[in-house]
């Protein structure tokens, strides 16, 4: 019997912290953050 095929692209994991976008203004705390760094923000650098 042969595996089932595995997709190259990683499962998507649950949102670790959904309250956050409710909560907090992300949009205003990413505008922030870019203006310190000096430059925009990496998707990776977002919640």
């Amino acid at each position: 019997m042969t595996p089932p095929p595995t997709s190259p692209f990683p499962t998507p994991r649950p949102d670790p912290f959904p309250e956050a976008d409710q909560t907090w203004e992300l949009e205003r705390l990413y505008k922030d953050l870019a203006t310190v760094k000096g430059k925009r923000l990496k998707p990776v650098e977002k919640c």
